[in-house]
């Protein structure tokens, strides 16, 4: 049997780290060992909470990671590649030449033929479930230089994840994220779901049955002792049917508060009350913007501003708190955008968070082709920045961009009233001027006054695992 370690760049982002842990499960059960060879990049572009480039450098040795899995006489080391990753990719294959590594390497990747390069010993394309099954089952055998996956794997049959991957980087017991499914059914030309779904084929989007959900978080639940759970699922209340059928299990198997998205058009009072009684404290809604004609015309998304409307209105008429995501940098954006979008945060009742992002051109994402042939954006730039720093913006929106970005990361602090006092006087041009080093402490501020579950996991878990790299 062979030795394999899995190599992981990031914080812990569930799509791929859920993937390499269901992968290493997979060869436990075909008989292999496994391990992780992990750099964190805890303050770096990953990490959406605490994005500090600086004290990551300060912190993390970039080469670290790859000489260790180089030194840790694995037959195979296994990457996944995603949307964002190939440099650091292209960089650990390098550091593990240099350190005399002898052993194989397979490439897991759903971006197409052209992605894997003669670097790998192998590349294994489609799914990653699907494909790496077929691996598995060659080894150790002749292996051919590509290896595709046929169809979709069955979500049901496929073994629990092997926690233990990363149990020793993360804190189940405070929270535990979970995907009940794969995918999305929507279109938007911005988002990461369309493009999975386009490479691995039809059926995509599915999601497991109810039980086999609840068997994966009972045993977590006895493992850790979990206390919260996140659904990262951006269809988690889309099916009704099997939403009740499952909030019945969780309620009375698991039943810790949870959080999950929800999608307007799938959303209604009788949805937003079987959450709150089956124990959701917060669901959070893809708004990106309150411009009609970007939404449908650009972003695609397929609800109205109207069902957005009544969706949190659902929410609060339930006391369930909501939290609404919101892109700066879209192509044609304006000042009075985000005026607008200050006026109307204002006056919503029971608003938790407004979740602030920056839009990414990925290649063959719609929105990048509408941009460059609008001229928004230049095509050799396409790809730089990541979704949490780095505005894409044009020049002449970054100021106010950055001052809004401010003023609505920091809502939990004054709340609306202030936040549209802010906007309709003028002040909100002041809060551009914040520095980073104050707006950190001030959001987690807010959040903890506002008994933002997620914030008391981000002051609980940070300094641990900054003492625990000071430490190692």
């Amino acid at each position: 049997m062979s030795k394999l370690v899995f190599a992981y760049k990031g914080r812990y982002w569930v799509r791929d780290s859920r993937t390499l842990e269901t992968l290493s499960a997979m060869a436990k059960a075909a008989g292999h060992t496994t391990s992780l060879a992990y750099d964190p990049d805890l303050f770096g572009v990953s990490d959406n909470v605490l994005s500090l480039p600086w004290l990551n450098r300060l912190l993390f040795d970039p080469r670290k990671t790859a000489v260790k899995a180089a030194a840790s006489g694995a037959d195979w080391i296994v990457l996944l590649e995603n949307l964002t990753n190939r440099p650091w990719i292209e960089n650990f294959i390098k550091i593990l030449s240099e350190s005399h590594y002898k052993g194989r390497i397979a490439m897991v990747s759903c971006r197409g033929e052209a992605s894997i390069g003669g670097e790998a010993s192998i590349g294994l394309l489609g799914e990653p479930e699907g494909v790496f099954g077929g691996f598995l089952k060659a080894l150790p055998g002749q292996l051919p230089q590509k290896l595709r996956g046929e169809g979709l794997a069955d979500l049901d049959a496929l073994p629990l994840p092997d926690l233990d991957l990363f149990a020793p980087y993360e804190d189940f017991r405070t929270s535990y994220m979970a995907y009940a499914g794969k995918g999305c059914s929507g279109a938007c030309s911005y988002c990461e779901e369309p493009y999975y779904r386009k490479a691995c084929g039809p059926g995509y989007a599915r999601l497991r049955r109810p039980a086999r959900v609840i068997e994966e978080l009972a045993a977590v639940k006895k493992r850790f002792g979990t206390r919260e759970i996140t659904f990262k699922d951006s269809v988690f209340t889309a099916d009704k049917a099997w939403l009740k059928e499952f909030l019945a299990f969780y309620k009375t198997a698991i039943g810790v508060p949870f959080k999950c998205f929800g999608r307007a058009d799938a959303f209604d009072p009788v949805t937003a009350a079987m959450l709150k009684d089956a124990g959701c404290y917060c669901v959070e809604f893809g708004l990106q913007t309150f411009n009609e004609r970007i939404r449908s015309s650009v972003l695609k998304r397929p609800e109205t501003l109207e069902a957005v409307q009544k969706a949190f209105a659902a929410c609060a008429a339930a006391g369930l708190a909501y939290d609404a995501d919101y892109i700066f940098g879209l192509p044609g954006e304006s000042v009075a955008d985000h005026l607008e979008a200050a006026r109307r945060f204002s006056a919503l009742a029971g608003l938790n968070r407004i979740k602030c992002h920056n839009l990414v051109y990925y290649k063959g994402f719609g929105v990048t082709d509408y941009a460059v042939k609008g001229g928004y954006v230049d095509e050799a730039s396409v790809e730089a920045g990541d979704f949490f720093s780095g505005d894409r913006a044009a020049p002449g929106m970054r100021g106010a961009d950055s001052a809004f970005r401010k003023l609505f990361k920091l809502y939990g602090l004054p709340g609306g009233r202030a936040l549209g006092l802010a906007a309709s006087s003028g002040l909100w041009r002041a809060f551009r001027f914040i520095p980073a080093f104050l707006l950190k402490p001030l959001e987690l501020l807010g959040g903890l006054l506002r008994g933002d579950r997620r914030f008391f996991v981000y002051l609980k878990n940070y300094p641990l695992r900054v003492l625990k790299v000071i430490v190692e």
